[in-house]
């Protein structure tokens, strides 16, 4: 059974629930922490713009790539005439919508001032 799709589902589940617990937390302990040492915390950065160039340039290049993965996607969701084929269409469903969430978290880094 080890390696079935079954298996590897309810593991992607798991692991997706594990990442998004660990995400509120962080963004639930950054919010708790006063203004002045976040604002502390972020000026680590040493002045050149070195770390806010990196993630523009990665979070450019993940939406251009998240948005190729969900056409993807689509286009063999299109095709696909499997007898039986629920579970694909319903995986092949789930990465379009985890595509689009990406995109959305995507768009709102690029609104934040400083990273």
């Amino acid at each position: 059974m080890e390696g079935s799709p079954v298996v590897l589902l309810v593991d992607w589940v798991i692991a997706e629930g594990e990442a998004h617990r660990n995400i509120l937390c962080a963004i639930m302990k950054d919010l708790k922490q006063p203004r002045q040492e976040q604002e502390e915390k972020g000026s680590k950065n040493d002045g050149s713009g070195m770390e806010e160039g990196r993630i523009v340039f990665w979070t450019v290049k993940l939406q251009f790539y998240e948005e190729r993965f969900a056409a993807d996607c689509l286009y063999l969701k299109s095709q696909a005439c499997w007898e039986g084929g629920e579970l694909l269409d319903a995986v092949l469903d789930t990465m379009v919508m985890d595509s689009k969430k990406h995109q959305r978290l995507l768009l709102a880094l690029e609104k934040i001032p400083a990273y």
